[in-house]
């Protein structure tokens, strides 16, 4: 449940593993079913696993600015949206998030997480 007492319903999968700075890391795929703010982040931090590099949820931040590594490869709409909107949306991952990915995790494929 997110703090107003309303339910936060997560799906977490954990694709790859690896180790990054002396420290594990996975890469992970979440399907929110809720979408309340800030709800993959709040409850990985609260299950102890927050994301890299975001500090507000008890992260060490990352060198560079950068604020944390959180990424939507897919979103998906209900068909009956008021705006028409397609049902599935896609957005490849950014250069950097794929840099950190080849610099931190053991195995992965991108084709894993499309």
């Amino acid at each position: 449940q997110d703090s107003g007492g309303i339910p936060a319903i997560t799906e977490a999968v954990p694709l790859a593993a690896g180790m990054w700075h002396s420290m594990p890391v996975a890469l992970v795929q979440f399907r929110i079913e809720t979408g309340r703010k800030h709800q993959i982040r709040a409850q990985s931090a609260a299950h102890g696993f927050p994301l890299i590099g975001d500090s507000a949820y008890g992260a060490r931040p990352l060198p560079g600015g950068r604020a944390f590594y959180l990424h939507a490869v897919r979103m998906g709409i209900p068909s009956d949206n008021p705006l028409s909107l397609p049902e599935s949306v896609t957005c490849p991952l950014p250069p950097e998030f794929k840099d950190f990915l080849a610099a931190a995790l053991i195995k992965w494929e991108e084709q894993i997480i499309l």
